[in-house]
């Protein structure tokens, strides 16, 4: 009696510590699987980020993206001279948005992704904004041959790749404008196709693309008989030395448009938005002239050494005229910049577009620069007994960038010009005012 019971009570404690240890299992397991859901939550809930002011959204099982950005630049303009020939190089002034953007772009999935912004601002001297809710890009990129290791394509409205400053962004620029030459050749957004493939592990990449023959048109151009008129373009840069704080760029680029025998003229302004005169102008002291085609290239050098950096380019443009006995309004130019971080930092070098942008999280940064240009638009027109036309505009620029942090800049700009060409030309252009001073300030938000 004494061994049963004795078995028995064994019997109920091995049953109390079985059933012990698959409660402890069932609960593990269920803790298991718990853990298991939230990490597949985590993996796949959309994460949103307001960082900057800006927003981004974007969920990572489906590949898919949003991002809300903008851009926001306000100028003050001060100039005499040459700049306000009209008005006897009397000083003149001019506060204006120059540029007020809004702009979406993201990732529909790891195939396909997209961008679109609409432009508002730049303003001129008559008080109106000439970019109110225009388009300024709208990009379709299929990116199934790039995941492959092959080429992005793209369809829309893109900025060609011509020159390195004007595919560096406006926000990124070291002066507060583009140099007169690269503003004179630049046709900036377009609609159009484009191929462009980057080879990270040889600092090397391409970009070409056929494009609607218009300078930043929104309806492109068309000859005498309706027909389009097309424009190709291509851009190949290589970056032997990519680091945080060291690079060397260089680059080429060129292209073909077809003018569609219309009259040309090479014209730029000198470097200060809202003024009343386009410093270059072959135009002046002569007369336009009619152009079947136009031929533009460029090269490209740039470096970063630690805070400093030096960024130059040569630009020429030939035209190929109607009437072979016409002189060619050939354009020729280059520029040259130099930067320096007073607080240290290095300018940031994306290879993938080999283009420059400012350092990555900038705070309370001092950057000082100065930059040197020269288009030359003269030449003797045979129509005119060979008498000269055209201007020639040189420009010193010197300035400071204060970065407040990644949003927020504070831009100066001190402008010395002077303009040349025959007295007809300068005559006709500014009164022949022949030099001419400014001061450009801007405040610039990007979100």
């Amino acid at each position: 009696m004494t061994i049963n019971k004795k078995m028995l009570m064994s019997m109920v404690c091995i049953e109390l510590l079985a059933s012990h240890v698959a409660f402890a299992h069932s609960r593990n397991d269920e803790t298991n699987q718990l853990k298991q859901r939230i990490s597949k939550l985590e993996k796949s809930a959309t994460k949103i980020k307001t960082t900057g002011g800006g927003l981004r959204i974007s969920n990572k099982n489906s590949g898919s993206s949003f991002k809300l950005n903008g851009r926001f630049h306000l100028d003050y303009d001060n100039f005499d001279g040459a700049y306000n020939g009209m008005n006897q190089g009397k000083r003149a002034s001019d506060l204006f948005i120059r540029r007020a953007r809004i702009g979406i772009s993201g990732n529909m999935n790891p195939i396909w992704s997209y961008k679109f912004t609409l432009a508002f601002g730049g303003g001129n001297r008559s008080g109106t904004n000439r970019e109110d809710g225009r388009i300024q890009n709208a990009i379709l990129s299929y990116n199934g041959f790039k995941k492959m290791g092959g080429p992005q394509v793209q369809v829309g409205k893109i900025k060609e790749d011509t020159t390195l400053e004007a595919t560096t962004s406006s926000n990124y620029i070291t002066t507060i404008s583009r140099s007169t030459i690269v503003n004179a050749v630049s046709p900036f957004f377009n609609w159009g196709l484009r191929v462009n493939q980057n080879f990270k592990q040889y600092g090397l990449r391409y970009a070409v693309g056929m494009y609607q023959a218009a300078d930043g048109s929104s309806n492109g151009r068309e000859d005498a008989n309706g027909k389009n008129l097309w424009a190709f373009t291509g851009r190949a840069n290589f970056a032997p030395i990519a680091t945080k704080d060291k690079v060397i760029h260089l680059g080429i680029w060129g292209s073909y448009r077809d003018n569609g025998d219309a009259k040309f003229r090479n014209r730029a302004r000198g470097e200060i938005r809202n003024t009343n005169i386009r410093l270059l102008d072959s135009r002046m002291g002569g007369q336009d002239v009619a152009v079947k085609n136009i031929t533009e290239g460029g090269v490209e050098f740039a470096g970063v050494y630690g805070p400093f950096s030096l960024q130059s380019e040569y630009i020429k443009r030939n035209t190929d005229t109607v009437d072979s006995a016409d002189s060619k309004p050939n354009l020729s130019g280059y520029y040259v910049t130099g930067s320096y971080f007073i607080t240290g930092e290095s300018r940031y070098y994306d290879q993938a577009k080999g283009v420059f942008s400012q350092p990555k999280g900038i705070r309370h940064a001092l950057e000082a620069y100065v930059r040197f240009s020269d288009a030359d638009s003269k030449f003797d027109n045979a129509e005119l007994d060979n008498e000269p036309q055209g201007t020639e505009v040189e420009v010193l620029t010197l300035g400071m960038n204060y970065y407040v942090n990644p949003q927020v800049r504070l831009m100066f700009d001190y402008l010395d010009t002077k303009v040349s060409g025959s007295s007809d030309a300068l005559a006709a252009l500014s009164n022949s005012q022949d030099k001419g001073k400014g001061v450009v300030a801007r405040v610039q938000y990007l979100f």
